[in-house]
């Protein structure tokens, strides 16, 4: 009888299901606020003048040209101006970049090795108290940083907005835009379709959060999976032993 046992669990361990990799949103009213700049859009000097009151000539270096490697998700609406918008994680990673960069203010970029090998990129977030630095591991849905203050040296003179993009492969990237449309297939997902791909559309779309800028966020987030039982890590084991 016990000799049957390790059979007996070695086929419930192939028997049973593989949880699916958690993706996450990152930013509340992540699709609803994409009311500017999507992956591909065209910026040139004349998309610029359409959009003047978003691009103002206020001494910072924010009227790139190009086709737009990312998507904009707007905080522009006079109550979102104080307000605290978080940025979190998409899904667990290694946080490989988080610095001031030109055209950005802050920038946090995040290695994932799953669901595939990719780079997470948050833009225009400020960059003082980023609670995460380079070498940490973060989980799906961890804060890494809070939108930057509109037109303010911190998110480098732009409009409240997160640039969120994907790039293809481990390597480091922070272009915002591509000059040809052949590069940028080449090196970029589309983030909406990533997502969705992976799974974040069972996300909810966060409610904003209430908290004023008076008082943070904390760092540390909670951590919401569920207990492991002796049972999953028995099937753990077993998985690992074969694999």
């Amino acid at each position: 009888m016990y000799r049957s046992l390790p059979v007996f669990l070695l086929a419930l361990c192939l028997a049973a299901p593989v949880p699916a990799l958690a993706v996450t949103l990152p930013v509340e009213r992540y699709f609803t606020n994409q009311t500017l700049k999507g992956y591909g859009t065209v910026v040139d000097d004349a998309y610029h003048e359409r959009h003047r009151d978003l691009f103002p000539n206020n001494g910072f270096p924010n009227r790139f040209t190009g086709i737009h490697a990312a998507v904009d998700v707007e905080f522009t609406r006079p109550a979102d101006a104080r307000r605290e918008v978080p940025v979190r994680a998409v899904t667990g990673g290694t946080v490989i970049y988080v610095d001031d960069v030109a055209g950005y203010g802050g920038l946090v970029i995040v290695r994932h090795a799953k669901p595939e090998p990719v780079t997470s990129l948050y833009g225009h977030i400020r960059l003082r108290d980023v609670p995460v630095k380079v070498g940490q591991r973060v989980r799906e849905g961890q804060r890494i940083a809070t939108l930057g203050a509109p037109f303010s040296a911190e998110i480098s003179g732009a409009r409240k907005h997160l640039h969120f993009g994907i790039h293809k492969g481990p390597g480091l990237d922070i272009a915002g835009h591509e000059q040809t449309r052949e590069r940028l297939l080449a090196e970029w997902y589309n983030p909406n379709d990533w997502l969705r791909r992976h799974g974040a559309m069972k996300t909810p779309d966060p409610a904003p959060t209430a908290t004023s800028a008076s008082s943070p966020e904390p760092a540390t987030e909670p951590a919401t999976e569920q207990k492991t039982t002796w049972f999953d890590k028995i099937i753990d084991w077993f998985r690992n032993l074969f694999s």
